[in-house]
């Protein structure tokens, strides 16, 4: 379907501690009747199950302060917001976080229902999923990770890459001294 699109997410933070660095990543696998209409860069991918190939977007980010449940929860929310920035109407996240499935699809309403009053971690991701699901036409679903498919794997590459970009020393400038003949600084 033209205004249909896939999203595939995953989110990273290896230290999982709440004060540290983690990375998102979200993967639109864009329909072939749009690629033309997609003015952004698509990544070209060769799913080998399948032997087909795909064009995505691929978009990424990271927190220098995080949690592995929000950069799970902010992969679904910003790939979900580029998608209806691109015109999707029908889309489809896929998600291996049970935690962020259940968020959208299940705990979100019931908190909206009883209007957000329950103490609830994460509130402000919860609340925005909650607005993109309900006000549009979105479905998220679960697939078991490191499960060999092609899209989550991906998804699981970039958001690791984001997180480690913050996990980087800064290399350090070596301060030369510079000592002549007879051992004296200069």
């Amino acid at each position: 379907m033209e205004n249909s699109v896939e999203i595939w997410t995953d989110g990273s933070c290896p230290m999982n501690r709440g004060s540290n660095p983690g990375g998102w990543a979200s993967i639109l696998v864009i329909p072939e009747s749009r690629w033309e209409t997609i003015e952004e860069n698509l990544s070209i991918n060769y799913n080998k199950e399948d032997k087909k190939t795909y064009k995505c977007l691929e978009i990424s980010g990271n927190d220098d302060t995080t949690t592995s449940n929000r950069m799970e929860l902010t992969a679904v929310i910003e790939g979900i917001k580029k998608a209806l920035e691109l015109g999707f109407e029908e889309i489809l996240v896929f998600s291996d976080s049970e935690y962020t499935v259940k968020s959208a699809m299940v705990w979100s309403l019931k908190w909206a229902k009883n209007k957000w009053h329950k103490k609830i971690k994460n509130k402000d991701l919860m609340k925005e999923l909650y607005t993109l699901c309900s006000e549009n036409n979105v479905k998220v679903e679960w697939v078991k990770a490191r499960d060999g498919n092609f899209f989550n794997e991906r998804a699981d590459e970039l958001a690791r890459e984001e997180a480690a970009k913050l996990n980087e020393e800064p290399e350090e400038e070596n301060e030369w001294i510079k000592i002549d003949m007879n051992n004296t600084f200069i």
